[in-house]
């Protein structure tokens, strides 16, 4: 048997979230609506992702406000050629309209719940509701 490792956690975290994901997928296809379950470890990614399902007509955001990762992504590496040292630098910039900043503010929830409401079955709630 081996000592758990600091990974392990993430590894089941990550699992789950895949089950999760799953079932919001499965609900979303069922529903035709779009929803997503975010709160403050939802960045980049994740929130990319939630600004493209808002457009959605039925598209409803259930949880806590994100992380505020947006604005400046997918970080190419490279190392500079007299010092060595190794950048990383962005290779893309989001714009939104207005010239609104998400970076460190995050993006609200359409339905805000307070930490450690199981955001999941609020989402679910309002599914059987539509």
């Amino acid at each position: 048997m081996h000592p758990q490792r600091a990974d392990d956690d993430v590894t089941i975290h990550e699992r789950a979230s895949e089950i999760v994901a799953a079932r919001i997928v499965a609900a979303v296809v069922a529903a035709k609506i779009a929803m997503t379950v975010v709160d403050a470890a939802c960045a980049s990614s994740c929130e990319s992702s939630l600004v493209v399902l808002r457009e959605h007509p039925k598209a409803r955001a259930f949880g806590e406000r994100t992380a505020g990762f947006i604005h400046f992504g997918n970080v190419g590496r490279f190392t500079l050629p007299h010092s060595h040292v190794r950048v990383n630098i962005p290779t893309k910039d989001d714009e939104f309209p207005n010239g609104k900043l998400y970076d460190k503010i995050g993006f609200e929830p359409d339905a805000a719940l307070a930490p450690g409401t199981d955001a999941f079955a609020a989402a679910l709630d309002w599914i059987k509701g539509s």
